[in-house]
């Protein structure tokens, strides 16, 4: 095929391998330490041929990624804390190649905590204790060169799940012709929180790991494509090792779980609007190398049941029955106020038997938070109204502008209603469109129909 009869061409390229699972024992004497990873290692750069040409001369093997994330596993003194193992292996992957200029790891931790035995740990026997994971996403990034290779770390919780039986209320929301949620001053507040909190960029290099490289007993002072000048200098070092930055993970880490359930606990919450705020202020306030921190709370609700039928009043309930769908969810992002940074807001709804995304975007490109919080209570009925003209293909529409926000809201019919209870239900995200061309999208369909 010619260029000219080329429809398109390659925008962006990123390849890797996932789901590489590293179980490391490390062994002091009597003593052993024990961490279990999912890791996911990704690489950008030269490597446009290999799609546009077929030619794989430029191809690192994905093989062969899982085959260093191995060795490193092995070899990396920092095994054992994931934000410097996921910074150690990015580092190394971007130096190694000459052609590859950028590097994306991933990398879960699952829970292992010792076994405590006459109330003391044990020292080589670990019981999992709950599934909730800490996640650690690193770019490595050596655009402007080798020898001056910057790292983005985000890190953070996911799938902690919590429950209140009791302080938490929702009363003197919007009520109007849609409202039919009464005010509760004392409720079950559960949920499962995904938390993301964002360093400070630091700068790195192979020499900021103190590891011998495959081949090169001599350590450290051993590059790769990185050249001789790919060495911190003592001061930076001292910089990246600071307390509270991304090298100091595990602190940070500690102290932002800490956070998240001391106020879960312990906040009056008049909604979890106001409760998730708390606890992003106080990690903000507490650890001055974040740039942010996001909170995803989407609520576990619990009902009353109802039991007349056995003549039980149950108004103050003491049973709840569990109600898997629908389902709100809250977010929000917290930057520091002399960090400009630009935080999407989410709310999302599950309803049966239809899925619905809704994302309230800034039209403001520095927005300093995120504060446009819509109300499930009058979106269910309201969208209820919708379903006779939502058909087996994609909906998208583009609602007025609300609190000077874009409301971009996509649905997606679900036809599944197998045996199971309850109906399937499919969440769509569709950032990257532009509502200018769902617009043209579905006005070519329309002409299509009328054709």
């Amino acid at each position: 095929m010619s260029t000219e009869a080329q429809a398109g061409h390659l925008a962006h390229a990123r390849y890797g391998k996932d789901k590489v699972r590293v179980l490391r024992v490390v062994r002091e004497g009597k003593w052993q330490h024990v961490v279990e990873y999912n890791v996911c290692a990704l690489m950008e750069g030269d490597i446009e041929t290999s799609y546009t040409k077929a030619d794989n001369s430029v191809v690192v093997a994905t093989d062969s990624v899982k085959n260093i994330t191995y060795y490193l596993a092995k070899t990396s003194p920092h095994i054992l804390h994931p934000e410097r193992f996921a910074l150690h292996l990015g580092t190394f992957l971007v130096s190694k190649y000459a052609h590859i200029h950028k590097a994306f790891v991933t990398v879960e931790k699952l829970r292992w905590q010792r076994i405590q035995v006459d109330e003391k740990p044990h020292p080589h026997s670990f019981v999992r204790d709950g599934e909730d994971k800490r996640v650690v996403s690193v770019e490595i990034d050596g655009t402007q060169g080798k020898g001056k290779l910057t790292a983005k770390v985000t890190s953070g919780i996911t799938d902690l799940l919590v429950l209140k039986s009791s302080g938490s209320a929702f009363e003197s929301f919007v009520r109007d012709e849609f409202t039919t949620l009464v005010d509760v001053n004392d409720r079950i507040f559960s949920t499962s929180i995904d938390l993301k909190y964002v360093f400070d960029p630091i700068p790195v290099s192979l020499s900021l790991f103190d590891a011998p490289l495959p081949g090169t007993p001599g350590g450290p002072n051993a590059v790769f494509a990185a050249g001789k000048d790919a060495q911190l200098s003592e001061e930076s070092i001292k910089t990246v090792k600071t307390q509270g930055t991304a090298w100091d993970g595990d602190t940070v880490a500690d102290d932002a779980r800490k956070v998240t359930l001391d106020v879960f606990a312990t906040d009056d919450s008049a909604s979890v609007q106001a409760t998730l705020y708390k606890m992003a202020q106080q990690i903000l306030t507490s650890h001055k190398h974040l740039q942010s921190v996001s909170y995803s709370l989407p609520n576990k609700h619990y009902v009353p049941v109802d039991m007349r039928y056995a003549g039980v009043e149950n108004l103050n309930p003491l049973s709840y029955s569990r109600l898997p769908q629908p389902s709100s969810m809250l977010r929000l992002c917290s930057a520091l106020r002399h960090k400009h940074w630009h935080c999407p807001a989410y709310y999302t709804l599950h309803a049966l038997p239809k899925s619905l995304l809704i994302r309230v975007q800034s039209s403001s490109s520095q927005s300093s938070g995120c504060s446009h919080v819509a109300q499930s209570e009058w979106l269910l009925p309201f969208l209820s109204l919708l379903c006779p003209f939502i058909r087996v293909s994609p909906v998208f529409l583009s609602l007025p502008s609300l609190c000077q926000s874009r409301l971009l809201l996509t649905s997606v019919f679900s036809n599944f209603f197998g045996a199971s209870e309850f109906f399937h239900s499919t969440l769509v995200q569709s950032e990257c469109l532009e509502v200018r061309k769902l617009r043209r999208c579905a006005t070519d369909r329309q002409k299509k129909g009328r054709g």
